[in-house]
């Protein structure tokens, strides 16, 4: 095989694999990224979650207690 030939398939090659190394360290980068971005908005929804339950149940209790008061008046 020619020697030009063979720097050639050889520069390839390890230009190959370090952009293959490259590409996955990267794409593991932005794989944990997106994780933990992820996590957040799931603990933030739960937070949300927990917000609008108790505004929803103080809604109710504040029903009650108007139906109550109207009944109050009543008598």
């Amino acid at each position: 095989m020619d020697n030009a030939l063979l720097s050639a398939l050889v520069g390839g090659l390890i230009t190959g694999i370090f952009s293959i190394a490259v590409s996955f360290i990267q794409s593991n980068k932005t794989i944990a990224i997106l994780e933990e971005r992820d996590k957040t908005m799931r603990e933030e929804l739960v937070k949300l979650a927990n917000k609008v339950e108790t505004h929803n149940n103080f809604g109710l209790q504040l029903a009650r207690l108007e139906t109550r008061v109207d009944i109050l008046e009543k008598r």
